[in-house]
């Protein structure tokens, strides 16, 4: 009886130590997600998250598995922007500086990777230790779309005649746009903590005014180009009626002798004259 109770607890302690070995959340460090690569099984195809069950065989073989820990932290990145309506700078000078199209614009995107976009992204060489590279590129990209996508906000806005939103309905617009763009993370959130627009009657009265002068400007050019050309037209037709000319004189040069009888005694012995003149069409 004693050997038997004896060999139970051995059994009981054997499969507790196995259980052990291959429950993966022993291994897994607090605040961490982890994913799983084994040589015989490869990535496990989900993440490993805190007080998740979970066992793996593959764990029992030693030196056969590699758990990736992710810290949970979030990253942040700031935007400052002064450039959110279209050509605001070059509508300006059509105010005659009686009021600016100045806009200043301050927010904070606060992001993580969702703990899928782990698993699809370590076979491509995210890790612990690559992970900062990660995010800053991300939070290059992050920046780059935000400038985008909020312009695009701002400028629907001014089409509405409506610049006045509350900072927080602006925040929710970028923090959707930003989650629909960027599908591996979690957008947490988007704080704007300046939000100063130009009014949005004075930015459509400079775009338009421009527009205006630029057209009449096009206009003005157009017609002094036709009047060039119309005056280099003429030039031409001269030109070649003196080069017509030139050739009649130097092949009847008796003519400039009749020209000079004619402007002599002021009569015209031929009646030339007379002679229906006959178009000259250049060479």
């Amino acid at each position: 009886m004693k050997r038997f109770i004896a060999s139970l607890i051995v059994l009981v302690l054997l499969a507790a130590a196995v259980f052990a070995v291959g429950y993966v959340p022993l291994r897994l460090r607090a605040g961490h997600t982890g994913v799983l690569y084994s040589k015989t099984s490869g990535w496990y195809p989900e993440a490993i998250e805190p007080g998740r069950f979970l066992w793996r065989w593959e764990l029992l073989i030693p030196t056969n598995t590699t758990l990736h820990h992710f810290p949970g932290d979030s990253h942040t990145v700031e935007l400052r922007s002064s450039a959110l309506l279209p050509s605001a700078e070059v509508y300006a000078p059509m105010l005659d500086g009686a009021t600016s199209l100045e806009q200043n614009v301050r927010l904070r995107v606060r992001f993580r990777f969702l703990p899928e976009a782990l698993v699809r992204n370590a076979p491509r060489g995210l890790q612990e230790g690559t992970l900062d590279n990660w995010y800053a590129d991300l939070e290059d990209e992050i920046r780059s779309s935000a400038q985008v996508f909020l312009g695009t906000i701002i400028t629907d806005l001014a089409e509405r005649e409506d610049l006045h939103l509350p900072a927080s309905d602006v925040a929710d617009r970028l923090q959707e746009r930003l989650q629909d763009r960027f599908r591996d993370l979690e957008v947490l959130s988007v704080v704007v903590e300046t939000l100063d627009l130009p009014d949005p009657q004075l930015y459509r009265l400079a775009r338009e005014t421009y527009r205006n002068v630029h057209a009449a400007r096009e206009e003005a050019l157009l017609e002094a180009a036709q009047a060039l050309a119309g005056t280099q037209a003429a030039t031409d037709q001269q030109v070649a009626t003196l080069e017509r000319y030139g050739r009649v004189f130097s092949d009847y040069p008796i003519l400039l002798e009749y020209l000079e009888i004619t402007a002599r005694t002021g009569r015209d012995p031929l009646s030339i004259e007379s002679i229906p003149t006959v178009p000259v069409v250049p060479d």
